[in-house]
């Protein structure tokens, strides 16, 4: 198996080199802080372990119980709709102004939390909207993290540090609004979608953040050198190790141990077809 990775390494070394000689100059000496041996040992590795956990969390398409038929939108649902909806065109407006390779940015946990919410408030498939939310539940932590220690050395356009915090408020009020203010979605412990939730998250980590930060130099979810403030023996070329496994550790809090502790009522059959006649 090693013998495959150095065969991988040779064929990627080349390409490494060319991507590094197209970067930004800032981006030179840490761009390959992990080495492409590495990259290619944490790739097949993550993408084993998270494949196996998404096909453990896939559920049957028969359920045991129906979810409630969408309702027309809250007006505090209006208003988490249109302040996210306007955010999320101002990102994309501020990462163009500051080029291209930055438009990976929009790749970021909570730029992908903000599209998540906004799918389950325009769309009219409320049990896609449903199983959009329980996942999406589970990363929470991303922006807690952002808010706790923000890092906003690179927002200096006007007004981008102040859509920043707006966009990182909204998107932690938003899932608790929909949960306990206009109860439009459940939440209750689930371990399959919580193996689902990580599995996903995982494989977006690996599969897609990893090669868009590889070809553009950025930085994106910390895929190419480790963030700033963590101890020594978390910042060394292996440091994506100690990163994944928190990252999991708090994706499970997130969405099991939240939900035992706070879930919510989930509609059976019967209220569904009572629900169904009373609409007609």
């Amino acid at each position: 198996m090693e013998a495959v990775f150095d065969v991988l390494a040779m064929v990627v070394e080349p390409l490494a080199g060319l991507l590094v000689m197209i970067q930004p100059t800032d981006s030179h000496e840490k761009h390959f802080f992990v080495k492409p041996h590495s990259h290619i040992f944490e790739f097949f590795v993550a993408n084993l372990i998270f494949i196996t956990l998404t096909f453990w969390g896939i559920k049957p398409k028969s359920r045991s119980y129906a979810i409630v038929q969408a309702k027309p939108l809250h007006p505090v649902e209006h208003i988490l709709r249109f302040v996210l909806t306007i955010n999320l065109i101002l990102q994309v407006v501020y990462k163009t102004i500051r080029g291209w390779r930055v438009l990976g940015y929009m790749l970021q946990p909570c730029h992908v939390a903000t599209t998540c919410y906004l799918y389950t408030l325009y769309t009219k498939d409320h049990n896609k909207a449903q199983r959009v939310f329980e996942i999406s539940f589970h990363y929470m932590f991303f922006t807690i993290l952002a808010i706790l220690v923000p890092d906003l050395s690179q927002l200096q356009l006007p007004y981008e540090q102040t859509n920043f915090w707006v966009q990182h408020w909204f998107i932690l009020l938003t899932p608790l609004c929909l949960l306990f203010y206009t109860k439009r979605f459940h939440l209750v412990p689930d371990f399959k979608n919580s193996l689902l939730a990580i599995g996903i998250g995982g494989l977006f980590h690996f599969d897609v953040q990893l090669p868009v930060a590889l070809i553009t130099g950025i930085n994106v979810n910390y895929m190419l050198w480790p963030p700033p403030g963590l101890p020594s023996f978390a910042s060394q070329p292996n440091y994506r190790y100690y990163l994944t496994a928190g990252i999991v550790t708090l994706a499970f809090l997130s969405g099991y141990v939240f939900a035992a502790f706070f879930k919510t009522h989930r509609p059976n059959k019967e209220e569904t077809v009572h629900n169904s006649k009373k609409k007609n």
